[in-house]
């Protein structure tokens, strides 16, 4: 699977400081996400090389404390023994991955993908969850604030469905010329059947057959599935981040 919630995006701000729950720690270079109803939104990162520091830390810790989050995530460029000693663990890396060669894909079979409104936004943040197995604390809190994400011009949300089964979903981020393959998994129950590949070219005919981006790039775990079926479709590796989780 992608990761919607990846580095860039998260610089961007796609999710509004104003939508309910969701919570924003910025001071210089120390950013900080948070959003109680989703745990694998708890992520901090630093946009300067440099390593957190322990007032950074301790920062970081009170921030997410205050909002009821006893576990949070660090992503970094750099190796962190800091947080190491402080107790963190280190977690399979993310890759940012780029697609050097800007052509038109062949598709692998008769998947349909089904663009996201108001009509279909709660299956859409149902199927998500799922497929992400992120497990919803509050359903009705997490779908409020993806109906927002219809709000914003420049993401596009899709269904992904064969025949009459929905097995997953992609989502399309552009930004000015640059396209971000921001999210993309399949159902459990549906892995393994070729879906998530054709995903991935379904979002790069789509950039293409409109106006084509200058540069498409996407982030996963290291050695995952989706990892390969990226490096497959012909992306290559271009920088890796590391993760660290809080115990």
């Amino acid at each position: 699977m992608e990761l919607i919630c990846e580095y860039d995006l998260m610089r961007l701000k796609r999710y509004a400081p104003v939508q309910k729950g969701i919570h924003f720690l910025t001071q210089s270079a120390l950013h900080a996400y948070c959003f109680q109803a989703l745990n694998y939104f708890n992520y901090a990162f630093k946009t300067d090389a440099t390593n957190l520091s322990q007032d950074e830390l301790n920062r970081l810790s009170a921030f997410y404390q205050n909002h009821g989050i006893k576990n949070f995530m660090v992503l970094s460029s750099l190796h962190e023994p800091g947080l190491l000693e402080a107790g963190f663990k280190a977690k399979t890396s993310f890759v940012k991955q780029v697609l050097p060669s800007l052509s038109v894909m062949d598709k692998l079979g008769n998947t349909l993908f089904e663009k996201v409104d108001t009509s279909n936004i709660a299956l859409f943040t149902k199927t998500y969850l799922d497929s992400f197995e992120a497990g919803p604390k509050d359903l009705v809190e997490v779908t409020t604030n993806f109906s927002q994400l219809l709000e914003q011009p420049n993401l596009e949300l899709f269904l992904m469905k064969d025949q009459e089964k929905y097995v997953g979903v992609v989502v399309l981020f552009v930004k000015d010329t640059k396209a971000l393959l921001a999210g993309g998994a399949v159902l459990p129950e549906y892995r393994g059947n070729n879906y998530h590949k054709e995903g991935i070219k379904f979002r790069i005919n789509y950039l293409l057959s409109r106006n084509a981006p200058s540069s498409i790039e996407t982030w996963t775990y290291a050695n995952s599935q989706s990892n390969k079926n990226m490096t497959a479709c012909g992306f290559i590796a271009k920088e890796t981040f590391h993760l660290y989780a809080s115990s």
